[in-house]
């Protein structure tokens, strides 16, 4: 080959280099397949990742362009559930496993509160072994309950107590372990302990025993602020504190969380009215107390239209959720024959006696007791007339809606951790700015060791419900949210933790189904095998029109060096002159 040609094949490769010359082909693109875990399943997330690697493209987290997305674990993410591409769930292999799916607590409770903590707990394969639940507060245990599991799929309510010794932000951690194991999982809680009293009205139309002994069992806990009218007669009555005249003044019921009504059949309609008002705007709760069967305009609130009772002597009725008590002891009882639809039993002497029980009405709720003499029997050993009524009403006085409620959903948090705001504004609270229009935003602050930082809201489903994001500052501690919506300002405490446990809520069934509305299925753990067959079956690989620039490989340096090397050699070696060679062979002859 002559070394001009060499040298000319070299130019070439440099001035196609400096061209750039592109080229369009056709190629058998790798789909892009994004893989989504838990927190509880970071190992698995890892073992899929790197099953799929070798013949697809793993994007770790939600993709919005992936071509399939690969759950893994037992939650349902809530960055995927909008995508409509195909979906495949991955579930960790059946073996010995418990988890934490919820924990339940009231967010604010008082001093003098037995706050109830409660824990659903899932448990699999341990059928035949017990499970102990734990309610501890810097390492100390408050309260302890131990549960015997009898099926291989169990799922357990576990109720705790916390009785709060000091005020302020109680971080709370609630484990769960299987005895003799080191099985176990943890969750925790946030409950602002403060000095709050809840305001009680009592008004009766008549005097009432029922209504006499109640008002006086929760007058002596600190816990409660009771206002009572008790009408003894035509316009003489007699009164503690400064009750309203009558029910029918929607501004004087709006500072009570919970209106007891005694002979509650002398209601008349405006009554009525009145106090369906205070359940739906104010979110209140109304309590009424039956002493005898009677009929009446109340029974527009009940939805009741026919009763029946019993008269036995003496029978105990047992609370159908909350804390084990002594139970209510009664003589003659009266109950609905069907309950309202909608409608729990709050109290109950059998399956079909709900002689107390409970309803929602628009943002509040009625309670309806049929106990008629229960105040007989509330001074007896076993009686539980006065632990029954205190909890109930407390219950009921803490789920009445303030007119501004913030929530931080999965509090506490870790540092740096993105977390929700959600404020309600009550019905009866303004919504509305100057010209009708409707607020779409509130003003909420958030205060951080870096100063205040404005929160942006945006109004969200139902109407009257607001929503924020946050990040939970880098450093621990407590840091105040406060909220302002028609003249009512909220305050809120949000507390990161470094090493916040939150609960994982199995939501196995839903992700099949989820997964199966999008052609896939779910994939044991144990069975990581099949997954690059169930995920190459949905998605299959493109072939697209690329663009690739050839002389932008780095290769190409190879065969310019080397074709002028070579082009070097021959012009050096080869086409030198006689003498020349001669010299360099260093012979000694003269010619």
């Amino acid at each position: 080959m002559k070394p001009a040609l060499l040298r000319a094949a070299a130019i070439v490769i440099a001035v196609l280099g400096v061209i750039d010359p592109a080229i369009t082909s056709e190629r058998r693109t790798r789909p892009e397949v994004a893989v989504v875990g838990d927190e509880a399943s970071s190992e698995l997330t890892e073992h899929v990742a790197k099953a799929l690697e070798s013949s697809l493209t793993v994007v770790r987290g939600p993709f919005t362009n992936a071509a399939a997305t690969v759950v893994v674990g037992r939650s349902m993410p809530a960055a995927v559930l909008d995508s409509r591409k195909p979906a495949i769930a991955v579930t960790p292999a059946r073996d010995l496993r418990i988890a934490i799916e919820h924990v339940q607590a009231p967010r604010v409770t008082s001093p003098d509160a037995h706050a109830r903590v409660s824990a659903t707990v899932s448990a699999t394969e341990a059928a035949g072994r017990s499970l102990e639940v734990t309610l501890q507060a810097g390492g100390v245990v408050l309260d302890r309950a131990i549960h015997n599991i009898d099926s291989t799929d169990a799922r357990l309510d576990v109720p705790l107590t916390f009785v709060p010794v000091t005020s302020g932000t109680n971080v709370l951690r609630v484990t769960a372990r299987i005895t003799d194991s080191e099985i176990s999982a943890a969750a925790d809680v946030a409950i602002d302990v403060r000095d709050q009293r809840f305001a009680l009205l009592f008004f009766d139309h008549r005097p009432s025993w029922q209504s006499t002994f109640v008002r006086r069992t929760v007058e002596d806990d600190p816990r409660f602020s009771v206002t009572s009218r008790v009408i003894t007669s035509r316009n003489i009555s007699t009164d503690a504190g400064r009750p309203p005249a009558t029910l029918t003044s929607a501004d004087a019921l709006a500072v009570f969380d919970v209106i007891v009504v005694g002979a509650p059949e002398l209601l008349d309609a405006a009554d009525v009215h009145a106090l369906e008002r205070f359940m739906r705007q104010r979110g209140g709760t109304v309590v009424l107390l039956l002493d005898h069967a009677a009929r009446g305009p109340f029974e527009q609130l009940t939805g009741v239209t026919a009763w029946t009772g019993v008269r036995r002597g003496r029978f105990t009725l047992r609370p159908t959720a909350g804390p084990d008590t002594a139970g209510l002891i009664v003589g003659e009882a009266n109950w609905p024959v069907a309950l309202p639809a909608a409608a729990v039993p709050v109290a109950s002497a059998s399956r079909d006696e709900p002689v107390v029980w409970r309803t929602a009405i628009g943002a509040g709720r009625l309670v309806v007791s049929g106990a008629l003499d229960a105040w007989r029997f509330r001074d007896g050993e076993r009686s539980g007339f006065q632990p029954f009524w205190r909890g109930l009403l407390a219950a009921e006085a803490a789920s009445a809606l303030p007119a501004i409620d913030i929530e931080v959903p999965g509090a506490p948090l870790r540092p740096g951790e993105a977390g929700d705001v959600v404020v309600t504004v009550r019905p009866d609270a303004t919504n509305e700015v100057p010209g009708g229009r409707v607020t779409t935003s509130i003003p909420v602050t958030y205060e951080t060791a870096a100063g205040q930082i404005a929160v942006r809201t945006w109004l969200d489903e139902p109407a009257g419900r607001f929503r924020g994001a946050i990040h939970a500052p880098r450093e621990p501690g407590v840091y105040r949210i406060t909220a302002e919506a028609g003249g009512a300002v909220a305050t809120a405490f949000v507390t990161v933790v470094n090493d916040a446990m939150h609960a994982q809520a199995d939501h196995t069934a839903q992700l099949g189904m989820w997964v199966s509305s999008r052609g896939g299925r779910v994939v044991d753990g144990a069975r990581l095998k099949e997954l690059p067959d169930e995920v190459a079956r949905l998605v299959q690989p493109e072939s697209r029109a690329v663009l690739w620039h050839p002389l932008r490989s780095a290769w190409w340096i190879l065969p310019f060096v080397l074709l002028l090397g070579i082009d070097w050699w021959f012009r050096r070696n080869l086409t030198a002159s006689p003498a020349t060679r001669s010299v360099s062979n260093g012979s000694g002859r003269d010619a």
